[in-house]
């Protein structure tokens, strides 16, 4: 058994994945759950983690510091559905 926590494993994994490198910081966040959410870092499949953590990226920028962020497929909660509405107003408005 390893004496490794969720946390170290998770950095293990990311260190011996070259994929996984980019988006250190996103999968090293400060989760919530965050021994639950290590653990299935260091143990999904490594399409899954890419997916989500480059969708997690994609919506903070898109959102900038809003912030609201996606969790991890199967893990704690499924993701809401967004929905991009159209801007009213503005400028251009008619």
């Amino acid at each position: 058994m390893s004496d490794q926590t969720p946390y170290e494993r998770a950095i293990a994994r990311i260190e011996a994945t070259a994929e996984l490198g980019p988006h250190r910081a996103t999968i090293l966040y400060d989760w919530p759950e965050s021994d639950e959410f290590y653990t299935w870092a260091a143990t999904c499949e490594l399409w899954e983690l890419l997916d989500w953590a480059e969708r997690v990226e994609c919506d903070v920028s898109m959102r900038g510091s809003e912030r609201q962020i996606l969790v991890a497929p199967g893990w704690v909660a499924r993701e809401r559905e967004r929905r991009v509405q159209p801007r009213r107003g503005g400028r251009h408005a008619a």
